[in-house]
């Protein structure tokens, strides 16, 4: 047999091989190696099950679902699925608990019937130290490096023979040969890390391949550029994680943070271009979402917005993001919010209570191709620039009575849109709102006096479309809209209501 035919063989066994792995429920990355196979057969569920994704969802610490639920089955619910057993592992850990309490999942459940709920198990290794997994590739003499807190102090056992003290700050190590080397720290300090904070570190942080935290560990520290990072088990002693902490961990597929989580202010862009990140599960206590955190985070399907959360700051380009929701307590929607999910499909923003859109959330569902529909809350006052624009799905939207301002480019290019009601509250439409609306051909409008039109594009110049204004018996209020600045260009679509 030939060189060139045995290495077919080879291929087309461990496309197989993904097949049959995925039949089981277990997501094979894409870049995995041969040699990681056998931590994915591991990973099968109990009995070799597939688990389907339902409403509520519970995952282990590297993304294997565990358990779902549906919504009757929810509100039945006596007690949590059991967390897998990870005590003879070749790392063994000790299971901490769900981030997420039946009583906040159902409570939950009941405010927010529709939205999806991803709970995550936290762990922390048994024998109370750190390990880390280094591969190191031939020739390299670069080394790793941990990135500890200036005051820790401890042993590093390298793997390879070699145990160093730590006396405060960073510590570097060269390996000899090629190979993966199991590195174990013992160590008093508040954060661990072997990341890079600088591109100078990048060829130390990607040969990362495998961290488990121990319970001495309060905050995530610095593993950004960890590009071949595959897992990372977090403790419920987790209470805080460093800024830029995972950003950049392209192969990370997973990352469950404790109910202990208490920062609110740390962490902006901590999860940045986790381009394969699929399963990012906050605790029912976080309070906002930082900026940029998820931004470029490709593979993200969906996002449980706690219901504590009080604003949502910027995280674009969530392509395979489906739905979200958005709880009552939200005061505030940064731009570009959900700008770029494209596989957006549902937003659900209706009992944001004290979300007015007054000040913020432009272009917050900018180039959301996808978007079939969304619910506003009834405290908005104002639709903001470009909210909608580039929705080319979007058939379903209702303007809240109460929104005083359609602003410029609101439901641009939302070429799905057959109908929309303007209240009574609007006075004014600003430029370009409705335009390349291609499909809208019916525009009710409820108010007596004529809105401020922006411009004669505001409003599209569809073939058959109606524009519906308030009826009177002397025609006066259709002869105001005729008559009003840019709504003349359109006096031969108006119609008066009905009596």
């Amino acid at each position: 047999m030939s060189v060139a035919t045995e290495l077919q063989r080879i291929i087309d066994a461990k496309a197989d091989l993904k097949t049959a792995i995925e039949a089981k429920g277990v997501t094979v990355s894409s870049s995995a190696l041969i040699d990681d196979y056998a931590d994915y057969v591991d990973a099968i569920p109990s009995g070799g099950v597939k688990v389907e994704e339902k409403l509520l969802n519970f995952y282990d610490y590297e993304g294997t679902l565990v358990a779902s639920y549906d919504g009757s089955e929810i509100a039945g619910l006596t007690a949590l699925p059991s967390a897998p057993d990870h005590s003879t592992d070749d790392v063994p850990l000790t299971f901490d608990g769900w981030n997420w309490t039946l009583a906040k999942i159902q409570a939950y459940h009941t405010n927010y019937p529709d939205a999806f709920i991803i709970v995550g198990a936290n762990y922390h290794t048994t024998d109370g130290k750190t390990h880390i997994l280094f591969e190191i590739p031939e020739n390299d003499t670069t080394g790793v490096r941990l990135n500890l807190y200036y005051a820790a102090t401890g042993t590093v056992d390298w793997g390879d023979g070699i145990t160093d003290a730590i006396s405060g700050g960073n510590i570097t190590h060269i390996y000899q040969n090629a190979g993966t080397y199991h590195c174990k720290v013992e160590v008093v300090s508040n954060e661990v890390g072997a990341g890079a904070n600088n591109n100078n570190l990048i060829p130390l942080a990607r040969k990362v391949i495998r961290v488990w935290l121990a319970s001495s560990v309060s905050q995530i520290g610095i593993w950004r550029y960890c590009i071949n990072l595959k897992s990372i088990s977090i403790p419920s002693s987790i209470g805080e994680y460093h800024e830029y902490s995972l950003q950049r961990c392209n192969n990370l597929e997973c990352i469950v943070l404790p109910d202990s989580f208490i920062s609110d202010n740390s962490g902006t862009s901590a999860f940045q271009r986790c381009y394969n990140l699929m399963v990012l599960s906050y605790p029912d206590n976080r309070r906002a979402f930082q900026a940029g955190n998820e931004t470029d985070c490709y593979s993200l399907k969906y996002l449980t917005v706690p219901s504590e959360v009080t604003w949502v700051n910027y995280g674009a380009n969530l392509y395979s993001l489906r739905q979200i929701t958005l709880p009552a307590g939200i005061t505030s929607l940064y731009s570009s919010a959900f700008s770029g999910a494209i596989s957006l499909e549902s937003a659900s923003l209706d009992k944001c209570t004290s979300y007015t859109g007054a000040s913020d959330g432009t272009q917050a569902f900018y180039n959301c191709y996808n978007l079939v529909s969304c619910k506003l809350p009834s405290s908005l006052t104002k639709i903001p620039y470009g909210f909608f624009t580039n929705c080319y799905s979007l058939t379903n939207v209702n303007i809240p009575n109460g929104v005083t301002t359609i602003d410029n480019s609101a439901f641009s290019s939302c070429y799905s849109l057959s109908e929309i009601e303007i209240p009574s509250s609007v006075t004014s439409i600003v430029n370009n709102a409705f335009q390349n609306c291609s499909g809208l051909l019916s525009i009710t409008v409820k108010a007596t006096t004529p809105p401020t039109l922006g411009n004669t594009t505001a409003l599209p110049t569809n073939t058959g479309m109606k524009i519906y204004v308030p009826y009177s018996a002397d025609h006066s209020i259709l002869d105001a809209y005729k008559g009003a600045t840019n709504w003349s260009n359109f006096a031969s679509y108006m119609e008066e209501l009905p009596e």
